[in-house]
């Protein structure tokens, strides 16, 4: 019987070991489980994220290219503000010149 009582006292103390391994297991399952939710968190907010991102990229192209085009508008309207100021500079001077007159007599034919 010493036998018998030292093999079920063997056999209670290793099942004794094998709940505390079974604990342990359970916790870090547990802490795996929630690194893992953790992770793909903040993979949803990265690719939540990126789409931001990807839409004001485009958003900021967009509004460069309208930048371009109306930068492109006002280079045209100030040459031709210029051209038009020169035109209007020289028709003020050729009305400030003075005219030459001829006073030559006519020469007879």
């Amino acid at each position: 019987t010493d036998r018998i009582i030292g093999a079920v006292t063997s056999i209670a103390e290793a099942a004794d070991r094998n709940s505390g391994r079974a604990a342990e297991t359970a916790l870090a399952a547990g802490a795996l489980q929630n690194a893992v939710l953790q992770v793909a968190a903040t993979s949803e907010e990265n690719s939540a994220a990126a789409e931001e991102v990807a839409a004001s990229t485009q958003e900021m192209t967009a509004h460069a290219a309208k930048l371009e085009q109306t930068s492109a508008q006002m280079r045209a309207l100030a040459e031709e503000l210029k051209a038009t100021s020169e035109r209007f500079q020289w028709e003020r001077r050729k009305e400030q010149l003075p005219v030459a007159v001829d006073r030559r007599r006519p020469q007879a034919a």
